[in-house]
């Protein structure tokens, strides 16, 4: 006996399932009011078929580690769930304004008595050597630190200005800005059918 497509909830084109109204999930399997995922991964509710996740928790099915504040208080990138601070800022979520000393030059130079002003470190810059300098602009998905750009979760590239791809796209495709491009042969989101 065949295997039925999309158990019979949906209609199967270009590798994956295209489920009708009121059906949802890889195989058309789970009904609108149902999470696919019944727990949320042990970190939210399942609510009108949605994951609610807990604080410290984001994606569809509660799978991934946010920070707290995922903005950081707009004074960092969150990465693996850890907020990194801009130069200047501190605290969790980067809530805190640190008092910088001009005459200490952040530790990134030499304080010129004669000027008032710092002598920053290759790679620093800055009235007080706080802002550290990377070969590439990190954009708004990054910040620099040791002079390579840290990208936040769902962004990669020296620039963090590529979007990232399922892991599993790598095993029969090419990632494209957040898409994966199949090899011939093999189709899916995530070229794995």
């Amino acid at each position: 006996a065949c295997p039925v497509l999309c158990s019979g909830n949906g209609q199967y084109s270009k590798g994956t399932c295209q489920c009708y109204s009121g059906w949802k999930g890889a195989e058309c399997d789970v009904p609108m009011n149902q999470c696919i995922d019944p727990a949320c991964g042990g970190h939210g509710s399942c609510i009108d078929g949605n994951c609610v996740c807990s604080a410290g928790y984001k994606g569809e099915h509660c799978e991934e580690v946010d920070c707290l504040d995922p903005t950081c208080s707009s004074h960092g990138v969150c990465v693996s769930g850890e907020c990194l601070c801009s130069p200047g800022w501190g605290g969790l979520n980067c809530e805190l304004a640190r008092v910088q000393c001009p005459d200490q030059c952040s530790g990134h130079g030499t304080y010129l008595p004669d000027t008032g002003l710092c002598s920053c470190d290759p790679n620093w810059m800055g009235p007080d050597c706080s802002v550290e300098v990377c070969s590439v602009d990190c954009g708004t998905h990054g910040v620099c630190i040791g002079g390579a750009c840290r990208c936040e979760e769902g962004w990669t590239g020296a620039a963090c200005d590529q979007r990232v791809c399922h892991p599993r796209c790598i095993e029969h495709g090419t990632c494209k800005d957040g898409k994966c491009e199949c090899r011939e042969g093999w189709n899916g989101e995530h070229c794995t059918i």
